[in-house]
């Protein structure tokens, strides 16, 4: 039995079933939601580990949450809980709410310079805000383009992008600097001395590389915020043995809210992370008792004495390698206090693994440390360590000062932090004032700050299905969850690519399906019949599960109806079959998605003008969505429509919505594509420069991104434009780039306009 899996379906619903992004629920956080990310090539997977790696870095405010993460050999898999708030484009703060704001971001891409890289893909809708208690707090998100300093760039958005990566240059802190000034300097909009400041700095930001600051200190000074030198801060040791990797141990951490354990449990998950351990999170609620949770998990009948039951879970943990983090373990009952000194002394026993029991109460702590456990003890900051977390932020560190704080804290170490930051950002502030601007009220349904968990969610479930269809046989599953874990094993097998094995479990699930949810079943099918190539049966299966009762699905199911009938060459159909989902369809990005197909059947018709009025109805839906990438897809078919129509101006407007919008998707993959097809339109008009710029510009980033096939068809459309403007030598230097592009991509038919486009330039010459 796999534990992680296991953990998996208990946890995170859906899950993440192909690489990418995904946002799936959290079982234990109630209203939580979790941003799923998983990588499965080595480059990516390396990529998404030092996403992680530098959110477990930054202050604890700065970055999401990391609730689990696993590396596999053939995957990566983390999960973030989701940042609450709005954009900072969207956000609606003063002046001085906003300068807090940038000293935040400016920190924050501070700590991951200090380790060597850069964040890459600083824009507006990665810098996250909320506003708590008047103090807003900054979540600077998605790390996936981080680079080490002086690398190649590895993507990012334009708009946001300096302009000399776009001619080469390596990332750097002087590249994450004009980033953060394009994102802020939209964000201002009064005219008071604060606003005046940052706009200035805003302005110097994006100014040429050698007049931007030297680094985010510098930045932060220009607003009048003074740090010392990174190199020279003075940091108060957190005490205990966690970073010597003890295993087979368990902790006892003790000390009230507010004493620095989250600062503890941080820096244990970033030394779990950097050694690839398996880590399991769990905060303790009144009345739920975690170890007979995991115990449940693994398949432990509840006839087991539940003492036993925890001490089976411990053992099987320990054999895993597995760190256990348990926060705001007080809260545990007398029952709860059992079953964790039984698994405590059961992980000793198999000299594997580790626990941290986070806070615990009296009673607990003594049971603890009977079963073996060692005692860290976060005791109060004395007057000299006080004094050094003032210092350290350029905070007023007089005695006075250090009295102050000291009585308003008494010494705990996460309090005197906030307020350190707080003074060193506004030295008018008084202590207490500082105290309450700094420190906000618990909220009860987070987790754990900064917690690890391998407890993999399904999306582990649908990667790795042999071992998820083992725990799921081996659970005690009623039988009215069959059908729920057939469901979830055909998941599995699709997503890992076994599209065969889960088409014969989907099939029998129409069969054994009830009236009710038969059209839901054949919808399932649908797809992956679909994902095939059978698009017969797939036609067939979407028919059926539009012809049902099931109103709600009756868009998804003419959406699979309508591509399967237009893979097989029916046009009409498949436009007749849209239309039809368009009469039921309430979901934006489904009619903007069926609107689309429309477009692209009437194309194919030759109806040009019918395939532009369905082409923008599908932007007004997508749109109406909210969804960026749904209104990249739909702009697309809008300059597709322009194009072939002859309005090469149409269509290059087109390209440039579609471009705007993949940005604000982070669709990094679209953006050679829809950048070269911008280019293709400048040609139609007569601007050369533009599109020798265009295609240069796509082929750079195609290269960047290691999309060959773009790379190739890139190059090929600027060599042809370079031997039309007899550029002929030019033009063959290119042309030999587009052809060994082409090779590596298996791409023939750019191979054989290579070949053709060169011999012309020969006889043009």
């Amino acid at each position: 039995m796999d534990t992680f899996e296991a953990f998996a379906a208990a946890r995170f619903s859906p899950g993440i079933t192909a690489d990418g992004v995904a946002l799936v629920e959290d079982r234990l956080v109630p209203g939580g939601r979790a941003i799923a990310k998983r990588a499965s090539t080595p480059l990516e997977r390396a990529a998404l580990v030092r996403e992680v790696e530098l959110s477990t870095s930054l202050a604890l405010d700065a970055a999401p949450a990391v609730l689990a993460f696993v590396v596999r050999t053939e995957h990566a898999t983390v999960y973030f809980e989701r940042a609450s708030g709005v954009s900072i484009g969207e956000a609606r703060l003063t002046s001085r709410e906003l300068q807090e704001v940038a000293v935040d971001l400016l920190e924050a891409l501070g700590a991951a310079h200090d380790r060597g890289f850069v964040h890459g893909d600083l824009k507006p809708e990665h810098v996250i805000v909320e506003v708590d208690r008047g103090a807003p707090k900054v979540r600077l998100i998605d790390w996936g383009l981080a680079a080490p300093l002086g690398s190649p760039a590895r993507g990012g958005s334009h708009g946001y992008l300096a302009p000399e990566l776009l001619e080469g240059a390596p990332a750097g802190i002087a590249t994450d600097l004009y980033a953060f000034g394009a994102t802020m300097r939209p964000a201002i909009h009064s005219d008071d001395a604060a606003a005046r400041a940052l706009r200035a700095l805003c302005d110097q930001c994006v100014a040429a590389p050698s007049d931007r600051p030297t680094s985010v200190w510098a930045a932060l000074a220009m607003i009048g915020i003074v740090r010392p030198d990174p190199g020279a801060r003075r940091t108060a040791p957190l005490p205990g043995p966690i970073d010597e990797d003890p295993i087979g141990q368990s902790f006892s951490v003790e000390g009230p809210s507010g004493s620095g354990r989250t600062h503890f449990v941080q820096r244990a998950v970033r030394h779990a992370i950097a050694r690839r351990r398996p880590i399991v999170g769990l905060r303790c609620e009144a009345g739920y008792d975690p170890i007979q949770w995991i115990a449940d998990v693994l398949g432990f009948h509840v006839s087991i004495d539940a003492e036993r039951r925890a001490s089976r879970a411990g053992t099987l943990l320990g054999r895993m390698g597995v760190t256990l983090v348990l926060d705001d373990v007080d809260h545990l009952d007398e029952d709860g206090v059992v079953s964790a000194s039984a698994a405590a002394r059961a992980i000793r026993a198999e000299s594997n693994g580790r626990v941290l029991y986070v806070g615990p109460g009296e009673l607990l702590a003594a049971e603890l440390v009977a079963a073996g456990a060692s005692r860290i003890a976060l005791e109060p900051l004395g007057a000299r360590e006080t004094e050094s977390m003032l210092e350290d932020v350029g905070a007023r560190s007089d005695d006075a000062t250090v009295r102050e704080v000291m009585r308003a804290t008494h010494g705990l170490a996460g309090h005197v932090g906030r307020i350190a930051l707080a003074l060193g950002r506004s030295p008018e502030l008084g202590v207490d004032d500082a105290l309450a601007h700094a420190i906000p009220p618990v909220d009860s349904r987070r987790g754990l700050e900064a917690i690890d968990s391998i407890a993999m969610a399904r999306g582990l479930i649908t990667r790795a299905p042999r071992r998820a269809a083992t725990i799921l046989r081996n659970a005690a599953i009623e039988p009215g969850d069959a059908a729920e874990r057939d469901r979830l094993l055909a998941q599995a097998e699709m997503s890992s690519g076994r599209l065969r094995a889960a088409e014969t479990i989907y099939a029998e699930l129409v069969m054994k399906a009830a009236p009710s949810e038969r059209a839901r079943a054949e919808l399932d099918h649908a797809r992956v019949l679909e994902r095939l190539g059978r698009h017969v049966d797939a036609r067939a299966s979407a028919l059926r599960a539009l012809g049902g009762d099931d109103v709600e699905i009756h868009g998804d199911a003419a959406v699979i109806a309508a591509q399967s009938t237009l893979a097989l060459g029916d046009p009409t159909g498949a436009a007749q079959l849209a239309g039809r989902g368009l009469e039921v369809a309430r979901d934006a990005v489904v009619r903007a998605r069926l609107h689309a197909l429309v477009s692209d059947a009437t194309l194919r018709t030759h109806r040009l003008e019918e395939a532009l009025v369905a082409a923008t109805a599908a932007v007004a839906e997508a749109r109406r969505s909210n969804d960026p990438a749904a209104s990249a897809h739909a702009a697309a078919r809008v300059a597709a429509a322009h194009g072939l129509s002859g309005n090469p101006a149409g269509a290059r407007e087109a390209w440039a919505d579609a471009l705007r919008n993949a940005e604000a998707a982070s669709d990094v993959t679209a953006l050679p594509p829809f950048v070269m097809n911008l280019a293709t339109a400048d040609h139609a008009m007569g601007e050369y420069g533009a599109a020798r710029d265009g295609y240069s510009r796509a082929a750079h980033l195609a290269e960047r991104l290691g999309r060959t096939a773009s790379l190739a068809s890139a190059l090929t459309n600027l060599g042809g434009l370079l031997a039309s403007l007899s550029s002929f030598e030019e033009a063959r230097a290119v042309l030999g780039r587009a052809r060994t592009a082409a090779s590596s991509a298996g791409a023939k038919l750019f191979e054989a306009q290579c070949d053709l486009l060169e011999a012309e330039t020969w006889v043009l010459e």
